[in-house]
């Protein structure tokens, strides 16, 4: 007897806003103009980048299922390492022919770096790993107290900063905690269903407690921490991990205000190619820098940021959605399973 995975829907809603963050991060470039410059533009590429990728992978904490071994890493490897590999290639192969057009082309030691060190696509290469070892974790997570423990362990771990980036260890060791606060959640859902729903039973409550959240999680970004960066690595790391969370925390909170308005249905719809919008993601930015600055000579950065993040996010939408999920070849090669 089969029985019918439970849907959340909130868990699309977070996933088509964790990719709409990313891609608005991607818009807010470096080259051919370095937007980063700009102060309130490094605030808000700061303040995007301090809340996306952790939230992607909580996300995928929580969709984790292990059950029989050959079905989960067939699936894996379809789903990641097949689009990871073709994309991954692909990009160099463009940034071969097109040097002009890339900040980073690096030829075939480039290639080799990639493999090695995870740089570009680096999301896929970390959460490939993370999907290989996690199953060997989870043996250790037999009931709530050991949960905490583990992942008190993790992120304990994430807070030093002498792991190595060869086979992009350290980015595992950072995210790998994220996922597993995913895994603690969707394991003791119900707990904390019943504590979100005795705290916010009414929605005003929610809603401040969101706008609070947002605030300390704005707050923090806007301090220049790097001063105490060169004092303490652990208390900067303790801050970013505070940051990712308020931010996911105050995410969270209005998703599940606003989750049966049909206003999230836009988000879950790109939630459910959230990974093929970020696979195409790299050759939009492209596209889209070149025709806007290098074509038509636009400097004003407001224009720029609006321009790539409409032309990345819509038409990347729309041959997903009509041509690449049509054809089996496409579905293949996107990841698409």
């Amino acid at each position: 007897m089969t029985t019918m995975k439970k849907y959340y829907k909130q868990i699309d809603v977070l996933r088509g806003i964790a990719i709409t963050l990313v891609l608005f991060g991607h818009s807010i470039i470096v080259f051919p103009i370095d937007l980063n410059a700009i102060g309130w533009c490094n605030f808000l590429h700061t303040l995007v980048s301090s809340v996306h990728m952790p939230l992607f992978f909580l996300i995928s904490g929580f969709c984790y299922s292990f059950k029989n071994p050959k079905d989960f890493y067939i699936k894996k490897i379809k789903r990641i390492f097949v689009p990871y590999s073709v994309f991954l290639i692909s990009g160099f192969a463009v940034g071969i022919i097109f040097p002009s057009l890339v900040n980073d082309s690096q030829g075939l030691n480039g290639l080799l770096n990639s493999l090695l060190y995870g740089t570009n696509y680096w999301f896929l290469y970390t959460l490939f790993l993370i999907f290989l070892i996690f199953p060997l974790i989870e043996k250790a997570m037999v009931n709530k107290a050991m949960q905490a423990v583990v992942l008190s362990v993790l992120f304990v771990l994430s807070l030093f900063n002498f792991w190595p980036e060869l086979l992009s260890i350290n980015k595992v060791v950072w995210y790998i905690s994220f996922f597993a606060t995913g895994y603690f959640i969707k394991q003791n859902l119900e707990s904390v269903k019943a504590v979100v729903n005795k705290l916010f039973s009414k929605k005003v409550a929610g809603f401040v407690c969101s706008v609070v959240l947002s605030g300390l999680w704005i707050a923090l970004v806007f301090v220049d921490w790097k001063y105490f960066a060169e004092l303490n690595y652990i208390l900067i790391s303790t801050v970013k991990i505070a940051e990712a969370f308020l931010g996911m925390a105050a995410i969270s909170l209005i998703v599940n205000l606003t989750v049966n308005y049909r206003s999230s249905d836009a988000f879950v719809s790109l939630g459910k190619y959230s990974l093929q919008l970020y696979l195409l993601d790299g050759y939009m930015l492209v596209i889209s820098r070149t025709l806007l600055i290098k074509v038509l000579g636009i400097t004003n950065p407001v224009i720029i940021i609006t321009g790539i993040f409409i032309f990345t996010l819509v038409p990347s939408y729309l041959l997903i959605r009509f041509i690449v999920d049509r054809f089996k070849v496409f579905r293949f090669l996107f990841g698409i399973v």
